[in-house]
């Protein structure tokens, strides 16, 4: 079976459990990671990146933690999918990255099925996960 990968998987569990969250009740990461079973140090780098992207904030101090920087509707699962990996695609040759991509009969199809998937993320919200 194939997946995204846990980092994504994990990013958007965060992102959902932050829609509860806000600047004056932001969610923990170590509770959050010690409900999960989730590594705190990987929930860290996962919360930089989206704090990179603008899609989440941070405050400080003992009753810190995360929140949404947007309403959970004006966040999109491509938005956090490409805040953790960048660009993505179905398979490597729509990225121009398969050696056999010149003599493949597949890359319409593939390019086709990409677009599709790229819409579909696009559309659904953090707030219909």
């Amino acid at each position: 079976m194939a997946y995204l990968n846990k980092e994504i998987d994990y990013a958007l569990q965060l992102m959902s459990a932050l829609r509860g969250s806000n600047e004056a009740a932001p969610l923990s990461l170590k509770s959050f990671a010690k409900e999960t079973g989730i590594s705190f140090l990987f929930l860290q780098r996962i919360a930089g990146k989206l704090k990179e992207a603008g899609l989440v904030r941070a405050r400080l101090g003992a009753s810190g933690g995360y929140f949404l920087a947007r309403a959970p509707e004006a966040v999109s699962l491509a938005q956090v999918i490409g805040a953790i990996d960048g660009n993505f695609g179905v398979v490597s040759c729509v990225a121009g990255f398969c050696p056999q991509a010149k003599m493949c009969g597949h890359k319409n199809s593939f390019l086709s099925l990409d677009q599709e998937l790229k819409i579909f993320f696009a559309k659904k919200t953090i707030a219909q996960l």
